[in-house]
């Protein structure tokens, strides 16, 4: 029942009101207004229509330096924008991931992103130039100076595929191109870089850890995918020697690298230290990290790993992680 009171006597509005509780009228069943009732409307919000990389990079005065369907490359005097299409569509602005505000995908041959994308970005970006890097150290040999030097193991190869994938797909060929991608990436950025295999050759792990303690790099980076019998675990783990402190050089190298991937891959398993006796990391006597980047059993991150965009977003992440800790130490 709908009573509407208005300028009554308060007296008898009181006797009104106990006469209506007397008979079993709830609150909820009546409206007291001293006044007009006005409905009021939400306005309907504007519909967000997504916009091309092109219109993106007029609006942000950026220069497409990287054009693709999967990952474009924006750049100016002071920042570097990174976008990466579907499945995990995403935005870097200078390494650091920023909200998409919805869905990045392709439409025909332009790679589309929300426009609310364009203030993400220009709130991320630099307004002047980064400060110049540390200077490196020079490298006797070639007379080039280095910011360090990382020794790169590509784990298994030959005639050790590793873990296997259900197609027959074997770890020993993603972790090298990982780590070609990787290579690559940090010779520019000024780091000297090693490799304990750059093809598909068999090193047995003792001749890994005696390469590392002939060089004596400043980190030692195994990199693997993993595997498990149950076909959902999935996600990037980076391992660290059992012996090494929490504020090692070990745990501080892992820390850093783990920060980059999780900006590339779904889960994050952390940085931990294995149960079994890694031979490459327990013998190897300069700060040493191994990665998983993802398990191979798993039939979605499976198909990521074989894709040679998502191998170099991988890499990317490995050498943000590794130049970010030599910067620091």
């Amino acid at each position: 029942m709908m009573i509407i009171l208005s300028r009554i006597h308060p007296l008898l509005l009181a006797a009104m009101l106990a006469w209506l509780a007397a008979a079993g009228v709830g609150c909820e069943e009546m409206s007291l207004s001293w006044g007009l009732h006005e409905r009021s409307v939400a306005p309907k919000r504007p519909v967000d229509r997504p916009i091309t990389v092109n219109q993106l990079a007029r609006r942000l005065d950026l220069t497409v330096i990287q054009p693709g369907p999967d990952i474009v490359r924006l750049q100016n005097r002071a920042n570097t924008v990174t976008i990466f299409a579907d499945p995990y569509g995403s935005a870097y602005v200078n390494g650091d991931r920023v909200p998409s505000g919805g869905r990045i995908e392709l439409a025909g041959p332009s790679l589309m992103v929300p426009a609310t994308l364009v203030d993400n970005i220009r709130n991320a970006m630099h307004t002047e130039a980064p400060p110049p890097r540390p200077t490196p150290k020079p490298d006797p040999l070639s007379g080039r100076r280095w910011l360090g030097t990382v020794v790169l193991d590509a784990g298994h190869g030959g005639k050790d595929p590793g873990a296997m994938g259900a197609g027959g797909d074997r770890e020993a060929d993603i972790v090298l191109g990982v780590t070609r991608e990787a290579a690559t990436m940090l010779q520019h950025r000024g780091i000297k870089v090693l490799l304990t295999r750059d093809d598909d050759t068999f090193v047995e792990l003792d001749d890994r850890v005696s390469f590392a303690g002939r060089h004596r790099p400043d980190l030692f980076v195994s990199i693997h995918v993993d595997a498990a019998g149950n076909t959902q675990a999935r996600g990037y783990t980076v391992y660290v020697p059992r012996r090494a402190a929490e504020d090692s050089p070990s745990e501080q190298a892992g820390e850093r690298i783990a920060r980059g991937l999780e900006r590339v891959v779904a889960v994050s398993r952390g940085v931990r230290r294995h149960a079994k006796n890694l031979r490459v990391l327990e013998k190897t006597s300069v700060p040493a990290v191994l990665v998983e980047l993802g398990f191979i059993t798993n039939a979605g991150e499976c198909r990521l790993l074989l894709r040679r965009e998502y191998q170099a977003r991988l890499a990317g992440a490995l050498v943000g992680g590794i130049e970010a800790w030599l910067k620091q130490r």
